[in-house]
């Protein structure tokens, strides 16, 4: 049986990323960062990097992803919305993949989260229903809406 050729940065498990697309949720600091670059490392070809506010930071991990070989798109929204705030991006992401000319997600990464900035004696139920928005209802929404346009095999891919 003839064998395909491997990219060079094909993952050490075997699996190759070339042609790849990618959604990184939560990408502009800390693991989510460390995920998208080592996605571009692996040959994901269009990387997703998903921010809510710190635009400085998410433009140096798409320099570093950039560097890697990988295309980003750098999608702010603020997932305090819940559903509708994962339908905002969801569409922004689709929009951006057909734009560069590749079809549907491969993986898709929920890293955004946020923590209480109040104790639980002083924790007030808007600040608790920010924390359910961001790290509960808008990443269930989000697969919801990417379902449909996930490639082949690619929803053993839903990190979170």
């Amino acid at each position: 049986m003839a064998q395909l050729p491997r990219d060079s940065r094909c993952t050490h498990s075997g699996g190759c990323m070339a042609r790849s697309t990618a959604l990184v949720t939560g990408a502009s600091r800390g693991i989510g960062a460390a995920i998208a670059r080592g996605l571009a490392t692996d040959g994901m070809r269009l990387i997703g990097l998903h921010f809510g506010r710190d635009r400085a930071a998410a433009e140096q991990v798409a320099a570093e992803v950039r560097a890697a070989g990988a295309v980003p798109v750098l999608l702010q929204h603020d997932l305090s919305g819940g559903a509708d705030a994962a339908k905002e991006l969801a569409a922004a992401w689709q929009a951006a993949v057909a734009e560069a000319g590749h079809h549907g997600t491969d993986v898709l990464v929920s890293n955004a989260g946020i923590n209480a900035a109040a104790p639980l004696s002083a924790l007030e139920s808007a600040e608790y229903d920010r924390v359910i928005a961001i790290n509960l209802t808008a990443p269930l929404f989000l697969i919801r809406e990417l379902a449909p346009h996930f490639n082949e095999n690619a929803a053993h891919r839903i990190r979170g």
